[in-house]
């Protein structure tokens, strides 16, 4: 058996090989190009009688290293950096750090503590796309949410009651009348008709009478403005509006994308019968949860890689719980807020968070908490290859409180 450990960066890769009796065989660095990656596998190889002969442990499970290591047939793991810098001093206890340290690090841990860490198991090419998909799009909407709140704060300063004219002052006829008329002496001076013509294209309802209602409001007393602060910040208004336009049509392209990959994976249906959970949410959770059956062979494993069991720390009479830091981020906010929908639409569900808050949890940890709780159901399910039946958990949880009654 080969121990590869190879301590991966932007630039180039450092690498170890030893043998299972912890012997090092070569190391080196390779640059990050297709040539580099080409000569640490011919390297890897080299020392190797078959693919099936060799262990690689690096500190992600994404990228291209990745990729075309699992193309040869090498078995990769993916250790946390937090891990690796504890054993780090296992063996430097004076702190001393380099690149093919870490490497070699890596490397042991795999001959010490291989049966510790499970190996990457690629999912589906539609998991990893859905994957991809749910997260980008949600990266799109934060960046909404962050240029949302910067033409609040701009209006605020120059055109605020621009504010008051919308039930939604971000809606795309809103945008579409703040980029033809960024100021107030624009909007005031606009032909009744024109501003008309505008909310009809943007089939918003009631145009004549909403035309009438802006032209009225905006003929009030309002504050008085700098005209300096008015045409610097107009610009920066109608700059932020067009990116919010253009965010909102990418934002709605990517989920009409995301709906219609999710109608090609089998496990679709599966989470839409979630309550609550609608298409963006069951293509997040295919997307994160995988089907490579890993992540939800075992209910226990699957609730700390989300974040939503929490964490004992004990030692004597002392007993401390705390939230779970290390985990999915992206796993934990797709449960996190599927769990959040389901009080509407699911009635346990309701009961549950009430009576949590009732006992004084906390908003967040209750939440976590019914999340916990929905993604041991979801791992039935997905196991069981059996849509959700709100009877059968009931009966379920039923069969489990009877001895406590």
């Amino acid at each position: 058996m080969v121990l590869v450990g190879i301590d991966w960066a932007d630039a180039s890769h450092t690498y170890c090989l030893m043998d299972e009796a912890g012997t090092v065989l070569t190391s080196g660095s390779v640059a990050h190009t297709a040539e580099g990656l080409d000569h640490l596998i011919v390297v890897i190889r080299t020392h190797a009688a078959t693919p099936q002969d060799v262990c690689v442990a690096l500190e992600t499970r994404q990228g291209p290293l990745v990729g075309a290591l699992l193309d040869q047939g090498f078995t990769v793991y993916a250790i946390n950096p937090k891990a690796v810098e504890r054993h780090r001093e296992r063996f430097r206890v004076a702190g001393a750090k380099s690149d093919l340290q870490d490497a070699w690090v890596l490397a042991t841990l795999l001959r010490t503590d291989r049966a510790l860490y499970r190996p990457i198991r690629p999912d589906s090419e539609t998991a990893q796309e859905l994957r991809t998909l749910t997260r980008d799009r949600a990266e799109l909407v934060r960046t909404h949410t962050m240029l949302s709140n910067q033409l609040t704060s701009c209006l605020k300063a120059y055109f605020p009651e621009f504010l008051t004219l919308f039930d939604d002052p971000q809606c795309p006829t809103a945008l579409a009348a703040l980029q033809a008329f960024p100021t107030l002496e624009a909007l005031r001076k606009a032909p009744r008709r024109r501003l008309e013509v505008l909310l009809r294209r943007h089939h918003y309802p009631g145009a004549a009478a909403k035309a009438e209602e802006i032209h009225r409001t905006l003929h009030q007393r309002t504050f008085q403005i700098p005209p300096v602060v008015i045409r610097t910040k107009a610009r920066l208004a109608v700059t932020l509006a067009c990116q919010l336009a253009t965010l909102d049509d990418q934002i709605a392209a990517y989920e009409a994308e995301i709906r219609r990959v999710l109608k090609t994976h089998p496990d679709g249906a599966l989470y839409q019968s979630l309550p609550g959970a609608a298409e963006i949410t069951a293509a997040r959770m295919v997307g994160e949860l995988g089907d490579n059956g890993d992540r939800c062979s075992d209910a226990a494993i699957a609730q700390c890689e989300a974040g939503t069991a929490p964490v004992t720390r004990q030692s004597g009479t002392t007993r401390i719980v705390r939230v779970r830091r290390a985990c999915i981020h992206p796993l934990r906010e797709t449960l996190w807020h599927f769990a959040f929908s389901s009080i509407r639409w699911c009635a346990w569900a309701k009961e549950y968070y009430a009576r949590a808050r009732a006992r004084g949890k906390k908003h967040a940890e209750t939440v976590r908490m019914l999340a916990n709780v929905w993604l041991r159901i979801i791992i039935a399910m997905r196991r069981d290859r059996r849509p959700y039946d709100e009877t059968i958990f009931l009966r379920a949880r039923a069969a489990h409180l009877a001895p406590a009654s």
